[in-house]
């Protein structure tokens, strides 16, 4: 019965749904949940500020007493309604409300000051206010201001090389890790092993980065070197968005030499390809991928199976994603035989 109401009322589709569609969407039926929304409006500003907080994992809670209580105050506390929506409409607003939550919250304020002492100092460190948000708006931004981070930061510049490839670490995954000890100690040792600043740079600034220190990555590292030849072939597969941090899991490595059997060279291609090329190798996938190739061995066409490897490495339409029926060798056959971009 709320349904057009709430159409008119959020203005749009995308917003009814982004709203309908968070953890507030089992609650907005609910009586003491509708009596507040154009109150919310008045105190968010925009329709487009209160899909964000509406449709975060606040929404959920925004109509509970113990959550309105704190709204004005909160408005004064973070000093505009941009900031309060930001802080409602992030994972922080479901727990915004909660008394262990809200006792630190001054303190909080006077650390971020503390934070903000060294900003004029990291923007001439780091270069550019482009750079310097790369870097603050990390993972690694939350150490950054932390001594023990601190301590490291010109080493670590004359270490990579030049601001850009320290930006590109410490803006990535690996950025929050990079000034503990079990990460320092293999810097030098992995400068060796993956033969240049710029392959190391590569790894380091990946989602790999962020593992890359841990045992069970590392055991693997010289097997890896040895299966897929070089340290450059072996950067640009370490440093690939699926599979570099993937490669040490044991759902993973139990095709890897299949996989290098099956494709030779051109798993390098696979592997390394900045699509998602390496999740059509997996369950449930795998399957139709193998009877494919499986055929184009036995009718020896290389030219074939090399289109077939520019597919999976080119193509962003073959997904499992868009097409969850591609799991059997007659729908990808058809898939490839319909598409225009892939019939070739």
């Amino acid at each position: 019965i709320h349904m057009k109401e709430d159409l008119a009322f959020f203005g749009s589709v995308e917003n009814l749904v982004r709203v309908y569609g968070s953890p507030c969407g089992s609650n907005i039926h609910k009586e003491e949940f509708r009596m507040h929304m154009k109150e919310d409006l008045a105190l968010f500003g925009r329709i487009e500020n209160l899909v964000r907080v509406y449709g975060s994992h606040c929404g959920a809670n925004i109509h509970k007493e113990e959550f309105r209580i704190h709204m004005k105050e909160d408005l004064a506390f973070f000093g505009s309604v941009d900031n309060l929506v930001r802080v409602y409409g992030s994972k922080c607003g479901s727990n915004i409300h909660k008394e262990e939550f809200r006792i630190h919250m001054k303190e909080d304020l006077a650390f971020f000051e503390e934070f903000r002492i060294h900003m004029k100092e990291d923007l001439a460190f780091f270069g550019s206010v482009e750079n310097l948000v790369r870097v603050y708006g990390s993972a690694c931004g939350s150490n950054i201001h932390k001594g023990e981070f601190r301590v490291h930061m010109k080493e670590d510049l004359a270490f990579f090389g030049s601001v850009e490839n320290l930006v590109r670490v410490y803006g990535s995954e690996c950025g929050s890790n990079i000034h503990k000890g079990e990460l320092r100690i293999h810097l030098k040792e992995d400068l060796v092993f993956f033969g240049s600043v710029e392959n190391l740079v590569r790894v380091y600034g990946s989602r790999c980065g962020s593992n890359i220190h841990k045992k069970k990555f590392r055991k693997y590292m010289k097997e890896d070197l040895a299966l897929f030849g070089n340290s450059d072939i072996l950067s640009k597969i370490y440093g690939s968005h699926v599979c570099g941090c993937n490669i040490h899991k044991d759902e993973f490595r139990k095709y890897i030499e299949e996989d290098f059997l099956l494709f030779g060279n051109q798993v390098n291609r696979i592997y390394a390809s900045s699509n998602q090329a390496v999740g059509y190798l997996r369950d449930p996938f795998r399957p139709a991928v193998l009877q494919l190739l499986t055929i184009l061995q036995e009718i020896n066409d290389t030219t074939a199976k090399d289109n077939f490897v520019h597919l999976l490495t080119r193509y962003r339409g073959l997904t499992l994603k868009k097409n969850p029926r591609l799991n059997n060798i007659a729908n990808l056959l058809s898939f490839c035989r319909d598409d225009e971009e892939c019939k070739w």
